[in-house]
């Protein structure tokens, strides 16, 4: 319980704050990361050994999905105009 109200209570409300201001598709692209992220904690804290090619290149195919959807461009959209 003590582990859920210190962990998981404050993920919980960064994550439905994200969801508010940027929305749930940003939210769960940069979820994506989490894991890749604590893998390599782990290994900068010298509690796992150096990820393996295949770990960097799932990261890396990784950060380029969130790249895709988290990156805004900065040209404009134009509207389609309608045929009424």
């Amino acid at each position: 319980m003590v582990l859920g109200a210190v962990v998981y209570a404050p993920a919980y409300l960064v994550q439905h704050r994200l969801i508010l201001l940027r929305g749930p598709v940003f939210t769960a692209a940069v979820q994506l990361a989490v894991p890749f992220t604590v893998r390599l904690g782990d290994w900068a804290l010298d509690t796992a050994p150096a990820p393996s090619p295949t770990e960097l290149l799932l990261l890396a195919v990784c950060c380029a999905g969130i790249a895709l959807v988290t990156v805004q461009t900065s040209r404009s959209v134009e509207p389609v105009p309608s045929d009424r």
